[in-house]
């Protein structure tokens, strides 16, 4: 079982009047400090990062070779290869404010292996058939001593050679097919599904541009209302899931 926050009363809420742009430093740096106090306050003693005492991913990207360019020009020879990458990060509010960045320097050197003919070591939500033989475990954190996120990238390839020569600069933003993160009770907050436009959803800051990786939204338009934690407004235009 998932562990079990610690509930907190004082949780923070969206301002009085109407929910002010993003860019309305002075009263949404308040508000973006509570809410990631608040994430702290809240996070399971079990919950450790470094320590990977509670394995279970907080955020998980996805990927696929083929892009929708590829796919619209019937290009056959890009190589074929699917990528998981499952992330534990301490303060998902707080990577959304600063944004989420990840390149091959957060990659643990000498922590990442290949296994040849054997689909076990990946997680059986990548989802891919019998020909995807061969994967790759690539262990990844956030620089720094104290790193708040710590990350495994799962990759699977059909051919030995692509898995030889995959290479981390090969996850770019337009092969992403979704990405999602949870709270302290694993429950969704923020869902992002390339073949589900119409379905996209942010609840701990709706309609705040986010940069790095994660993929939307990427212009900034009025905020809802700070969510995902007791709010006073109802969110008339937000989206079912």
């Amino acid at each position: 079982m998932p562990p079990t926050a610690t509930p907190n009363s004082s949780c923070p809420v969206a301002p009085e009047a109407d929910p002010p742009k993003y860019s309305d430093t002075q009263t949404w740096e308040r508000v973006m400090a509570a809410v990631e106090n608040h994430w702290d306050s809240t996070r399971p003693k079990s919950w450790v990062v470094n320590n990977k005492k509670y394995a279970k991913p907080n955020i998980v990207f996805e990927w696929r070779s083929y892009s929708l360019e590829n796919r619209l020009q019937g290009n056959k020879h890009t190589p074929a290869w699917r990528a998981r990458m499952e992330v534990r990060a301490e303060n998902i509010p707080r990577l959304m404010r600063k944004g989420f960045h990840v390149s091959s320097q957060n990659v643990c050197m000498g922590s990442s292996w290949i296994v040849l003919n054997d689909r076990s070591p990946r997680p059986k939500e990548m989802f891919c058939g019998l020909g995807w033989s061969h994967t790759q475990v690539i262990k990844l954190k956030q620089k720094g001593e104290h790193p708040e996120w710590t990350g495994t990238l799962y990759v699977a390839t059909k051919s030995q050679t692509v898995m030889a020569d995959f290479d981390f600069s090969w996850l770019q933003q337009d092969k992403l097919r979704k990405v999602t993160a949870l709270n302290w009770e694993y429950q969704l907050v923020y869902r992002w599904d390339f073949f589900r436009p119409d379905a996209h959803f942010n609840t701990i800051y709706r309609g705040m541009a986010l940069t790095g990786w994660w993929p939307w939204p990427k212009t900034d338009t009025k905020p809802q209302i700070v969510a995902g934690i007791e709010t006073r407004e109802k969110d008339a235009g937000g989206m079912e899931a």
